[in-house]
């Protein structure tokens, strides 16, 4: 008898609390749901990110380029101008 009014109370306790498990399942689903989606959206977030970061390095690269050549061609007008005004000047066509 006290068997069955322990097991009879085990059911009483497992059916009260049966909503509740199945809620709480329900909800896991929904917040596994929810994780999946973050982290899809994080893994197209980097793939983004990475893009734009190869993106900056190329233009980078073309930048350091240009900036390369503009101080060659810089020097080399520097060495012109230096070569011109260490020449004596042309004598003049005009006469005294």
């Amino acid at each position: 008898m006290l068997l069955v009014g322990l097991l009879a109370g085990a059911l009483a306790v497992t059916a009260a609390l049966l909503p509740r498990i199945r809620a709480g399942k329900a909800a896991l689903t929904l917040l596994e749901a929810d994780l999946t989606a973050a982290r899809e959206e994080r893994r197209a977030l980097e793939a983004e990110l990475q893009a734009a970061q190869d993106a900056a390095d190329a233009s980078r690269a073309v930048i350091d380029a240009e900036n390369a050549e503009l101080r060659r061609r810089m020097d080399e007008l520097a060495d012109l101008i230096m070569r011109r005004e260490g020449a004596p000047a042309a004598p003049s066509s005009e006469g005294p």
